[in-house]
């Protein structure tokens, strides 16, 4: 009998022990921002902190933990836990490798999390299945090359998503499941190729899709289907020599589209039948120049805006002619007309800007 009690106290010691586990931070500092009774936050730093993020670590309130510079290898198993006020959380400059599937629990107010410039390889599904509220993430100037099917899904009050600065091969719909409410993506600067069909499938209230400084060659019928409330649509500086009309819904009204920087013949007539932008830059293309024509006819009846971001230079050509002479635009790209149009971006004395137009074809 008194055996079998020691083991019992024993067996729930070790229980007790696991459950208050949790992966800590190793002499950290630490911004820390309260609220006060008189509704004003108060900052102040903590030094050399080894421990958990967790309420029983801090006399106040806390809202608002900032790690920057920090070699935080790791945000593991609970590491921040238990923080009932906590509302944004931010790693800067912390060569962050790794974020555990339960790193976050018991988090109710939590709206912000920022994992920036860091060492992060991948997004793991799972992160998030403890933080409902949570509005906005990024992950922006980190190394991540995948991220997991469900990786943001599940999440009703996320409203944004930033994953610039990466290095992101494919796309995936599933990274959305469930999570319906996402207004803006930003998965710029990275090295996408293929935008697949249903892209954006999961999350209708879309309106700001940041897809620019990419390398995409294609995108697949269907790719902006759903996407009724857009109103910002970044394509600049990809690999893109021509837009299908299948693409869009019928109907595709977006106030800003920017797809100048790309190799880019023509905009068909069925696209421009489709579309209806407020503003659309352009610039940076080797248009043909009696498609240019009609693109700059299009504009001028729908009276949208054509803007110019960084060939300001008179000396840039707008358009080429093709070497086949064509009453009208052809609509079909020309791959000598994209190589000369290079070539004379090249050699402009004095040069334009290097965001002009990619010189990579």
């Amino acid at each position: 009998m008194y055996l079998s009690h020691m083991l019992l106290v024993f067996v729930i010691s070790i229980v007790e022990n696991f459950a208050a586990s949790c992966e800590i931070f190793n002499n950290v500092t630490m911004k820390v921002k309260i609220k006060s009774s008189s509704g004003l936050s108060n900052s102040y730093d903590i030094s050399s902190f080894h421990g958990c993020i967790e309420s029983s670590v801090f006399q106040e309130d806390v809202v608002e933990v900032t790690l920057i510079d920090q070699s935080v290898k790791s945000i593991g198993y609970e590491s921040v836990r238990n923080m009932p006020d906590l509302e944004k959380l931010s790693f800067i400059s912390c060569e962050v490798e790794k974020i555990s599937r339960m790193a976050f629990k018991n988090l109710p107010q939590f709206r912000i999390l920022k994992v920036d410039n860091s060492n992060l390889r991948e997004i793991p599904a799972g992160i998030f299945s403890n933080t409902s509220k949570l509005k906005s993430m990024s992950f922006r100037e980190n190394d991540i090359l995948s991220i997991e099917p469900h990786a943001f899904s599940d999440l009703k009050s996320l409203k944004q998503i930033i994953v610039s600065k990466n290095d992101l091969k494919t796309w995936n719909a599933l990274w959305f499941t469930g999570s319906p409410n996402i207004e803006k993506l930003d998965f710029s600067f990275n090295q996408l190729e293929i935008l697949p069909a249903s892209a954006f499938q999961e999350i209708p209230k879309l309106k700001e899709l940041e897809l620019s400084f990419n390398e995409l060659e294609s995108i697949e019928p269907g790719s902006f289907t759903n996407l009724n409330m857009l109103t910002y649509l970044g394509l600049n500086h990809n690999r893109l020599t021509k837009i299908d009309a299948n693409v869009f819904p019928d109907q595709f009204n977006v106030d800003i589209l920017t797809i100048n920087a790309n190799f880019l013949n023509y905009l068909s007539k069925d696209v421009r039948d489709k579309l209806y932008v407020k503003e659309i830059t352009l610039e940076g293309n080797p248009w043909e120049c009696r498609c240019f024509d009609d693109i700059r006819n299009w504009l001028l009846n729908s009276k949208s805006t054509l803007k110019t971001e960084y060939c300001n230079d008179d000396n840039v050509p707008q358009c080429s002619f093709s070497s086949i002479a064509f009453q009208n635009c052809s609509e079909e790209t020309n791959e000598n007309l994209i190589e000369t149009y290079i070539e004379s971006i090249k050699v402009l004395d004095p040069p334009t800007h290097e965001l002009c137009a990619r010189l990579d074809y």
